[in-house]
C-alpha cells in the first residue's frame, strides 16, 4: 500500500448454497446472495424473503454447526419481510471462512435454510503521512515528517508548476527519511521567492 502528501510552501471465492425451497404453495421461502462488498472484517449479502411473517439470519464461522430454521428464526437478527435486504455483517476476523444462515418463517411453518459461505478480506496495512512546516528562509525551509504504519518514507521538492512525481516515482528517486518515526528535514539551495512543493510518499509492503 501506498499513500503520499504534498504541501506547498514559498521561498521555500466463495460459495453460495440455497437449499431447495420447492414446496406447498406459498410456504415460506429465502434464499441469499452475495453483495460483493466484503472487507478484512465486514460480510455483505441479499437476503430475499417470500410468503414470510419473519425472516433473520445468523452469521458464524464456518467450521461451526450448522443452525436449523427455528433457531435462526427465534435467536437470529431479523430482516424486512416486505423485500430484498442488503445486509452487513460485522466485527468479523480477516482472512477467515464465514456461513451465513437464513431463513423464514409463517405462524409454524419454517422455511429450508438457506446458506451462503463467503470469506473476508486479508488484513492490509494503510501507510499514511503528515508534514508540518517550521522555519522557513530565503534559501531553506524545515519540514517535520510523521509517518504512521510505513515501511519507506522518501520525499521530493519541485518547483509550483511544474509535475509533481507520482507516489512511486518519489519512493523510488526521492531522498529517503526515517519510515518508523518523526524526523526533521530541512531542504537546502533554495531560489529566493519563489513557490515550491515539498511531496512526501510513504509506503508498507507492495
Amino acid at each position: 500500500a501506498v499513500s503520499m502528501l504534498a504541501c506547498a510552501f514559498c521561498g521555500t471465492s466463495c460459495n453460495d448454497d440455497n437449499d431447495d425451497n420447492d414446496g406447498p404453495a406459498n410456504a415460506p421461502a429465502v434464499t441469499l446472495a452475495d453483495a460483493d462488498a466484503a472487507t478484512e472484517s465486514s460480510l455483505s449479502f441479499v437476503i430475499t424473503p417470500s410468503n414470510a411473517e419473519i425472516c433473520a439470519y445468523i452469521c458464524q464461522e464456518a467450521d461451526k454447526e450448522a443452525p436449523s430454521a427455528a433457531d435462526i428464526v427465534a435467536r437470529g437478527r431479523s430482516v424486512s419481510v416486505e423485500s430484498a435486504t442488503t445486509a452487513k455483517a460485522r466485527n468479523l476476523q480477516p482472512t477467515t471462512d464465514y456461513t451465513i444462515y437464513a431463513a423464514a418463517s409463517m405462524g409454524q411453518a419454517y422455511s429450508s435454510v438457506a446458506r451462503l459461505t463467503l470469506t473476508t478480506l486479508e488484513h492490509r496495512v494503510v501507510p499514511s503521512v503528515s508534514v508540518v512546516k517550521g522555519a522557513i528562509t530565503d534559501s531553506s525551509a524545515v519540514f517535520t515528517v510523521t509517518p504512521t504504519d510505513a515501511e519507506k518514507c522518501a520525499y521530493v521538492v519541485v518547483k509550483k508548476g511544474e509535475t509533481v512525481p507520482e507516489a512511486a516515482a518519489i519512493l523510488a528517486d526521492g531522498t529517503e527519511t526515517a519510515a518508523d518515526k518523526a524526523s526533521e528535514v530541512t531542504v537546502k539551495g533554495l531560489a529566493e521567492n519563489t513557490e515550491y512543493v515539498f511531496a512526501v510518499a510513504v509506503s508498507h509492503g507492495e
